[in-house]
């Protein structure tokens, strides 16, 4: 995966080779102290630090996304909250995963073959899939 921003290392390989002619370049610079080889070194280390932040940047929103679906996937107690509306969840009761309705009118959990189930906790089902033709 990469970031196309003109100038900026935005590869793994890209980051490595860097690192690589960074460390020749510091080696070249201690035996000649040119101008234009302080620069290349310079410009190099500016573009690795491009990487890095690249790099964080790309961590914490991957680590929003990770929470936003944790959030999404977890057993709700129903100490906490109730479905809304008519909804068809997963719930857990006495230790058993069923699939049931919940009619907040009535507030009244129905679970085929189950007389008076205890409901502790539910989450939402799952998104379908796309049927292909």
């Amino acid at each position: 995966m990469t970031i196309n921003i003109p100038g900026w290392t935005t590869s793994k390989e890209e980051a490595d080779k860097l690192v690589d002619e960074l460390s020749e370049g510091c080696y070249e610079y201690g035996k000649d102290e040119s101008k234009e080889k302080m620069l290349d070194v310079f410009y190099k280390t500016k573009a690795l630090k491009n990487y890095v932040g690249i790099m964080q940047g790309r961590i914490e929103l991957l680590k929003a996304r990770i929470a936003e679906l944790e959030e999404e996937r977890r057993w709700i107690p129903v100490s906490e909250r109730l479905p809304e509306n008519i909804s068809n969840v997963l719930i857990l009761s006495r230790g058993e995963q069923l699939i049931a309705s919940y009619h907040s009118k009535y507030s009244l959990w129905y679970v085929p073959f189950v007389d008076k189930p205890v409901v502790t906790h539910w989450m939402p089902l799952p998104e379908l899939p796309e049927v292909q033709e």
